[in-house]
């Protein structure tokens, strides 16, 4: 053989071995494009599932606002209901002849201050419920924004492979 041929078969032999490498490498790529589809179609759930949670949390501090707008409002009666009461209690002190009317009048008043004081109650076991259904959405958001994190630095480690595969696929075209 020549050396000619001898040239023309060592090409023949680097060019076969070449289109291996980039037979391999495209199936590398197209691997890892799979890859990176499947987490970014992961991180869209994600993204759907922390929009779902900042609704459901709007909601709740929504719902809270309006009950503490209610609780604010059961004080001032509250103490309406207190300044009353005072001021029966200086009549009676005054009308000693009018002490039996008056005595009814503050038994009223007190059977709507314990109502009152139940509905307060209730709203106070109401507000504590939703401040734990905000705890655990508060929670269920972090530990998606902890995966999410997760899932981004897997996918810029792949991004980072994928760009070394393309330079040595480039290189060898």
């Amino acid at each position: 053989m020549t050396e000619l041929e001898n040239r023309l078969g060592v090409l023949r032999d680097q060019t076969i071995a070449a289109t291996y490498v980039a037979g391999e490498a495209k199936k590398e790529s197209e691997t890892g494009k799979r890859f990176y589809q499947y987490a970014l179609d992961d991180l869209k759930s994600i993204r759907a599932q922390q929009d779902v949670h900042t609704t459901i949390l709007s909601d709740h501090s929504r719902l809270l606002g309006g009950l503490t707008t209610k609780l604010d409002g059961l004080e001032t009666k509250f103490g309406d209901l207190a300044v009353t009461v005072e001021g029966q209690t200086a009549k009676l002190d005054g009308l000693e002849t009018k002490f039996g009317d008056l005595a009814v009048t503050v038994e009223g008043q007190t059977a709507k201050l314990d109502g009152l004081e139940t509905k307060f109650g209730d709203l106070a076991v109401t507000v504590e419920g939703h401040t734990a259904t905000l705890e655990q959405h508060t929670r269920i958001l972090g530990e998606h924004s902890k995966k999410f994190d997760e899932h981004t630095g897997i996918l810029n480690g792949h991004t980072v492979a994928l760009d070394e595969i393309l330079r040595i696929v480039r290189k060898l075209n």
